[in-house]
């Protein structure tokens, strides 16, 4: 048996709803995409495009690149670009405020604040959502459940709340730090 499971997925269009072929040139080549985006971009944002059996409409532009050679590319892909670009901000707030010396302790869940038990809750439903999506081939419900916990509930509120708490100092910073 040459494969156990086969998942067969969207086909990728252009935005005028025709197959991409680099003979009718309205196709993306993958290494120019991840020349202007980054190869991780790329991949998480056609995993989140990828939905169900429907196919991909994704509008294809020229582009010329610094170097005079003519591309193209397609917006859809920002996505990805600008969750790497969160990722990497918030990865750097955390990281400044972590301090020197900081090693995570096992943190007793009953005595956090609100928003401490709050985070980690939604973590925790968002962990059991992208396995179960993960485990039905459902890559796009994955990728937007991972997206909304990290853009929505980690950055947008999270982030937001501790911020004072971290600059105040005390036990209450030692436990967001943790968190």
């Amino acid at each position: 048996v040459p494969f156990h499971t086969v998942y067969i997925h969207a086909t990728i269009l252009d935005g005028q709803g025709e197959r991409m072929s680099k003979s009718k040139g309205n196709g993306v080549d993958p290494v120019d995409l991840i020349d202007k985006y980054g190869a991780d971009a790329m991949r998480f944002s056609l995993a989140y495009l990828t939905t169900g059996m429907q196919d991909i409409r994704m509008p294809v532009k020229k582009e010329k690149l610094p170097t005079g050679r003519e591309v193209n590319t397609s917006e859809r892909f920002e996505i990805g670009r600008n969750l790497c670009t969160k990722l990497w901000n918030a990865a750097r707030l955390v990281f400044m405020n972590l301090g020197e010396g900081f090693a995570a302790q096992p943190l007793d869940f009953a005595p956090l604040a609100r928003e401490d038990r709050w985070i980690l809750t939604r973590l925790d439903a968002a962990v059991a959502e992208v396995a179960a999506d993960l485990e039905g081939y459902q890559f796009a419900e994955a990728a937007q459940a991972l997206y909304r916990v990290f853009w929505n509930d980690f950055c947008d509120w999270y982030l937001e709340w501790i911020k004072p708490r971290i600059k105040s100092g005390g036990r209450s910073a030692d436990e967001a730090r943790q968190v």
